[in-house]
C-alpha cells in the first residue's frame, strides 16, 4: 500500500519505479539517513523534479509505512506517544477490529482531526462495536453526529474501551488508501454563531483569508491584494495586517472560525489546521504553497473543493498571484451565483 500512498502524496505520478526492491534495506534505515531523504524530496519537488522526488519519498515510506506519517516524514516532523495515558492497549496493525469498542484519540494538530475524522464511520463497518472520540469539547458542534459514534472530553468518559486507536492510524485501521480515501466534504458550522457574525460579513462575494502568522503587509498585497476587484477581502485568521476588512478580533476559537469560513464564498488559506477546516466544510479552498512544500493540495486529491497554486521560486509568490487572479476570473461568477 505504501507505494500507491506515496504516488498520491506526490500528485498522482504513474510510474513509482522499483520501490519495494529497496524496502528491505530501509527498515533498519538510520534517522540521519531518513533526514537525507526528505531534504532530497523536498529540493527535487521544489525543482519540479517529481519523478525522482517519488523515488525519494518511497523510500522515505518504506521507514514510515503508513500514508499519514509519511506526509508527516515530509514535514520533517514526529510523532509524541506520550501525551495520553491509555485506558487499554493500543490496535496495532493488522488486528481485527470486530466486536472492540475503541477509544480514538487525536494525537497531534487538529489538521489530522479534520482531515480523518471522517473515516470515523468505517471503523463501525469493520466491525467495531462502539468508538469513543476523545476531542476538546469546543470541537464537538462541529462533528456531525455519527450512529455508534460518542463524543467524549476525557479518558475516563470511555466506558468499556478494549482497544485505543490514535487518530492517525485511522488509515490503515480503515484500510484506506490512495484508490477509496473519502474526499467530500462532513463538517457543519454551528448556525447560532453563524448568526452572531453574520453583520460583519459585507454583501457581495466574501473572499476569506487565512494568511501565515506575521505575514508582512507589503507580501499580502503580494498575494491577494489584485483579488479585490472581484469582491471583498476578508482577513479571518493570521497575517500581520489585511489589504481588505480584517475580522480577526471578532473570530475566536475553533467555531467562530468555522462560522467565519462557512459565511465566506471562497477561501484562500495557508496550508494548516484552518484550511483542512474549510475544505472539510465544503468551501472552495485555495492553498498558495512554497515551491518545496508537499503536494498533499493539489486538485483532487485530498478533498474534491481543494486545489494548490504553487510558487515556481521560493518566497516569491508572483506566480501564485497571477494564477489566483486567473483562477477567480474563471471562477467568481460561479462563487456568487451559489451565494
Amino acid at each position: 500500500m505504501s507505494g500507491r500512498i506515496c504516488e498520491f502524496l506526490l500528485g498522482g505520478i504513474p510510474k513509482l519505479c522499483s520501490f519495494w526492491e529497496s524496502q528491505e534495506e530501509l527498515k533498519n534505515t538510520p534517522q540521519e539517513v531518513v533526514d537525507e531523504l526528505v531534504t532530497l524530496s523536498r529540493d527535487q519537488l521544489f525543482e519540479q523534479k517529481q519523478n525522482e522526488a517519488v523515488t525519494t519519498c518511497l523510500r522515505g515510506c518504506a521507514y514510515h509505512p503508513n500514508f499519514l506519517l509519511a506526509y508527516r516524514l515530509l514535514e520533517d516532523l514526529d510523532w509524541d506517544h506520550s501525551t495520553i495515558t491509555y485506558p487499554a492497549n493500543l490496535w496495532r496493525e493488522g488486528e481485527s477490529l470486530v466486536g472492540e469498542k475503541l477509544l480514538v484519540a487525536l494525537q497531534g494538530g487538529s489538521d489530522l482531526l479534520f482531515l480523518y475524522a471522517k473515516l470515523i464511520p468505517i471503523l463501525l463497518e469493520k466491525g467495531a462495536q462502539k468508538v469513543f472520540f476523545l476531542i476538546e469539547e469546543e470541537l464537538h458542534l462541529l462533528i456531525p453526529s455519527m450512529p455508534g459514534v460518542e463524543l467524549i472530553t476525557n479518558v475516563d468518559e470511555g466506558n468499556g474501551v478494549t482497544k485505543c486507536l490514535p487518530l492517525h492510524l485511522l488509515p490503515s485501521a480503515c484500510e484506506i488508501d490512495v484508490v477509496n480515501f473519502p474526499k467530500t466534504s462532513y463538517l457543519v458550522a454551528d448556525a447560532e454563531m453563524k448568526d452572531a457574525l453574520k453583520s460583519h460579513f459585507p454583501e457581495g462575494l466574501k473572499i476569506g483569508l487565512i494568511l501565515p502568522e506575521g505575514l508582512s503587509s507589503a507580501a499580502s498585497r503580494a498575494l491577494v491584494g489584485s483579488l479585490d476587484r472581484f469582491g471583498t477581502l476578508l482577513l479571518l485568521h493570521g497575517g500581520s495586517s489585511s489589504p481588505g476588512l480584517d475580522l480577526r478580533p471578532e473570530i475566536e476559537g475553533w467555531q467562530a472560525k468555522a462560522a467565519a469560513i462557512d459565511l465566506c464564498d471562497v477561501i484562500i488559506a495557508c496550508d494548516g489546521a484552518e484550511a483542512h477546516l474549510s475544505a472539510a466544510l465544503g468551501k472552495p479552498t485555495l492553498v498558495p504553497v512554497r515551491g518545496d512544500a508537499h503536494p498533499l493540495w493539489s486538485e483532487g486529491v485530498l478533498y474534491e473543493n481543494a486545489r494548490e497554486f504553487r510558487q515556481d521560486r521560493l518566497y516569491d509568490w508572483t506566480k501564485v498571484s497571477s494564477e489566483l487572479y486567473q483562477y477567480f476570473e474563471e471562477h467568481s461568477r460561479e462563487w456568487s451565483q451559489n451565494q
